[in-house]
């Protein structure tokens, strides 16, 4: 194994904005119940060119039980 292919196994990088679409596939869950959860303010999320996108650290809250 090459050095670059051994780094890249141990160094795993997250995104720190997920799209809807990708939350609800983390969470298996519809894209709608991802959009209820966050008009309903369980589920923090921020607007970037009209598109809602959730946190890192607010999927890995709710995931943990802590939520908005």
């Amino acid at each position: 194994m090459t050095h670059a292919v051994e780094c890249e196994k141990q160094t795993k990088i997250e995104p720190e904005l997920y799209t809807v679409q990708d939350t609800a596939r983390i969470l298996s869950i519809s894209v709608a119940s991802v959009y209820r959860l966050i008009s309903r303010s369980e589920l923090k999320s921020v607007k970037l060119g009209g598109r809602a996108l959730v946190t890192r650290v607010a999927l890995n809250d709710l995931l943990r039980g802590i939520g908005a």
